[in-house]
């Protein structure tokens, strides 16, 4: 699945260019967070606790640039959990206004503008001089706690290896269940 289809990925080369302790970007965040560090009871965290502090340490604003990417047309990512306590990554997706609507009402009202300046991202429109209509889909991801790795520790931290596997288990569960609406929306089926 190449890039232009994926909700999510990580930046293995720029995690590593712009490491200032020489190894991993993605780590020095995780130190900083202190997220669930081991006590001599054992670790603070179950594996979804885990893997959603490593997801959202990963993304912007958090990181910026993130260790995370996002496809153009994600606006947020956030974690989501129901009340038995299963986590969900909900996915908030660009939409543009479908067919269906009528031209004349497309063409009074704003939608996103795409920002190539910043790699084709997405924005709202700058000014208010005319109505605007920002659509956008939220899809919810689950991503079983059995999927997931055993939250791992080193002094105290996240391990980095556990927490990019954690990262890596959950990219695949959102990409597998987002790239069709974005190949789908790709292919223009919208209108304005």
């Amino acid at each position: 699945m190449s890039n232009d289809f994926k909700a999510l990925w990580p930046d293995e080369k720029w995690d590593r260019e712009l490491a200032s302790n020489g190894s991993s970007r993605y780590a020095a965040y995780l130190h900083v967070s202190r997220f669930g560090g081991a006590t001599d009871e054992g670790p603070t965290m179950d594996p979804a606790e885990f893997a959603a502090a490593a997801v959202l340490t990963a993304l912007s604003p958090v990181m910026s640039p993130g260790y995370l990417l996002t496809h153009p047309r994600v606006l947020d990512v956030v974690q989501r959990w129901d009340d038995d306590g299963r986590l969900a990554f909900a996915v908030t997706v660009a939409f543009m206004l479908p067919r269906a609507l009528n031209r004349e009402f497309c063409a009074r009202w704003q939608s996103w503008h795409i920002d190539r300046r910043r790699g084709t991202r997405w924005i709202e429109p700058w000014d208010n001089d005319r109505p605007a209509v920002l659509p956008s889909i939220e899809l919810r991801v689950p991503v079983a706690a059995d999927l997931l790795p055993v939250p791992k520790y080193s002094g105290g931290y996240a391990d980095v290896a556990a927490a990019k596997q954690a990262v890596a288990v959950v990219c695949r569960e959102v990409n597998r269940n987002v790239a069709p609406l974005l190949a789908f929306v790709a292919a223009g089926v919208e209108a304005c």
